[in-house]
């Protein structure tokens, strides 16, 4: 699920909120070969399940990405 702070990015510049997302989406079928068309240059440290600041993550451009509706909170 996204959580609050999901922005709707269009061109690359943040045009508005978007409400959270449930999504099924297999992270290892979102990152296979040829389904990462960019990789930027932002790296930053984000949430990880064992506390923050333990991934250090850039931004993906991603073929493609699976939402299956929408999620309260």
């Amino acid at each position: 699920m996204t959580s609050n702070g999901t922005f709707l990015v269009e061109g690359g510049a943040i045009v508005g909120a978007v409400k959270n997302l449930r999504f099924t989406q297999s992270f290892v079928e979102a990152l296979a070969p040829g389904a990462v068309k960019a990789v930027g240059d932002d790296a930053r440290f984000a949430a990880a399940e064992f506390g923050s600041g333990l991934v250090h993550c850039p931004t993906l451009h991603l073929a493609s990405w699976n939402f299956t509706g929408g999620a309260r909170g």
